[in-house]
């Protein structure tokens, strides 16, 4: 006839229960990091042009700064320039405008190759 030993309390304190507590917790925080960082990556880029603004810009300057703010972004080119975008997402760049109507062409892409196209119209009077 066997006995049964009692095991020890269900919710002792282990070196091995501490190591384990110690490996989820840590794997969690590094989960939680990598979610934060890179799921806002996921979603479409977006593209907000602070300057020029509204529906039809007419200038009479040959050079316009052009600036604005991107979210979920990697890369933003400008008519086919790579632009640089500071950390907070806020990028300018002066243009050299031609007489008549200019297109200003904006493509920003994510990390995972998704983009957005914007593309604004700036007619440049000579005075």
């Amino acid at each position: 006839m066997f006995i049964k030993q009692p095991k020890g309390n269900l919710f002792s304190v282990t070196p091995r229960r501490l190591y384990f507590l110690g490996a989820f917790l840590f794997l969690s925080l590094i989960t939680a990091y990598i979610s934060i960082r890179f799921i806002p990556f996921l979603f479409s880029p977006e593209i907000v042009l602070v300057n020029p603004s509204g529906e039809n810009v007419i200038v009479n300057s040959k050079d316009v700064l052009v600036s604005g703010r991107v979210k979920n972004t990697h890369s933003l080119t400008l008519n086919g320039k790579e632009l640089y975008i500071r950390e907070n997402g806020i990028f300018e760049e002066q243009v050299n405008l031609r007489e008549g109507i200019n297109a200003i062409a904006f493509r920003a892409q994510n990390i995972f190759g998704r983009s957005t196209q914007l593309v604004k119209n700036v007619v440049y009077i000579k005075n």
